[in-house]
């Protein structure tokens, strides 16, 4: 995966938002249930839930429970934010 600078993802993005994880469910994909903080480019409503593959292989992201985190996502696929794979980028790490 190519990584963008931090500006240009957000541009690129249809959904960024800031969120904290409260919850997560394994199937065959994951389903995290989010608690939105706040939302910075996206369609006017709360998002509640991130789906991602359960396996890191076919793209799948493991997220930590009670840690806040700011997802970006493209192309626009809602519900939920992202069936495939969401970039999520813990927010204690944005400052590195």
């Amino acid at each position: 995966m190519i990584m963008l600078h931090p500006q240009q993802a957000f541009c690129n993005a249809d959904v960024v938002i800031m969120a904290k994880v409260v919850g997560v469910n394994v199937g065959s994909n994951t389903k995290y249930d989010i608690q939105q903080i706040k939302m910075f480019k996206g369609p006017d409503r709360v998002i509640h839930a991130i789906f991602t593959a359960s396996s890191p292989a076919a793209c799948g992201v493991t997220l930590e429970t009670n840690k806040e985190y700011l997802f970006i996502d493209h192309p626009l696929h809602f519900p939920p934010l992202s069936d495939q794979h969401p970039r999520g980028v813990p927010v204690d790490g944005l400052g590195d």
